[in-house]
């Protein structure tokens, strides 16, 4: 496999452009990190 891991590329291109605030990206992060448990 090449490229990013999907993981990354999920934080980059969805959680990264929806908020700047810490607390909204940390449950952001969360609700992505649940999808690949």
């Amino acid at each position: 496999r090449c490229g990013i891991p999907i993981r990354e590329a999920c934080y980059a291109a969805i959680v990264s452009p929806l908020s700047d605030e810490p607390s909204m990206v940390c449950a952001l992060r969360d609700l992505v990190d649940g999808t690949f448990v």
